[in-house]
C-alpha cells in the first residue's frame, strides 16, 4: 500500500467532484489514477450523507451556466424574504416598477437607492420615522404659515 494521499489533493478532488467535474477530468488534473479518485470520493460519501446530492446540485448549477456563489446569494436573499415574510413575486413586481419609474424619471436604480438611504437619514435628523416625514413637513408648514402671520402683522404694525 503507497503512503496517504495528501490532504491538499483530497481537497481538490472533492472540489473538482463537487463542481460536476468528471473522474476522469479531476484525476488528469491532480496527476493521479482515477481509483485513487474514487476512493477519496467514496470516503467521502460514507463521512458526509448528502455529498451525492450536493454534487447533483452542483452538476445541475454547472449546466446552467449558474455560480456557486451567485446560488449561495440567492438562497441568502431567499431567507430573508422568508424571514419577512415577503414573497418573491411582490418583490419581483416592486423591483420592476422601481425600474419603470427610474427608466421615466431618466434616473439609475441606483441613485434611486441613494434616495432611499437619504430619505431615511432625514428622518433619522427629523428624530421620526419614514412613515413620519410627511406629518413632520406639514407640521413645519403650519408653522411657517403662521410665523408668516405673524410678519405681516407686524410690518402692518410697523407701516411698512
Amino acid at each position: 500500500m503507497g503512503a496517504p494521499t495528501p490532504l491538499s489533493i483530497k481537497i481538490a478532488v472533492l472540489d473538482g467532484w463537487l463542481k460536476g467535474i468528471s473522474r476522469k477530468s479531476i484525476a488528469e488534473s491532480n496527476k493521479i489514477g482515477e481509483g485513487t479518485v474514487s476512493d477519496i470520493i467514496q470516503k467521502a460519501r460514507n463521512e458526509v450523507q448528502d455529498i451525492d446530492l450536493l454534487r447533483a446540485l452542483a452538476v445541475t448549477l454547472r449546466k446552467n451556466s449558474i455560480d456557486v456563489n451567485e446560488f449561495a446569494s440567492t438562497i441568502r436573499l431567499k431567507k430573508v424574504l422568508d424571514r419577512i415574510g415577503l414573497p418573491e413575486e411582490k418583490l419581483e413586481k416592486l423591483l420592476e416598477e422601481i425600474n419603470v419609474h427610474c427608466f421615466r424619471g431618466g434616473y439609475t436604480e441606483k441613485d434611486f437607492v441613494s434616495k432611499i438611504d437619504e430619505v431615511f437619514d432625514i428622518a433619522a435628523e427629523l428624530n421620526t420615522s419614514m412613515w413620519g416625514i410627511q406629518s413632520q413637513l406639514n407640521q413645519k408648514r403650519m408653522e411657517i404659515e403662521e410665523l408668516d402671520k405673524k410678519i405681516a402683522d407686524k410690518k402692518k404694525t410697523l407701516g411698512m
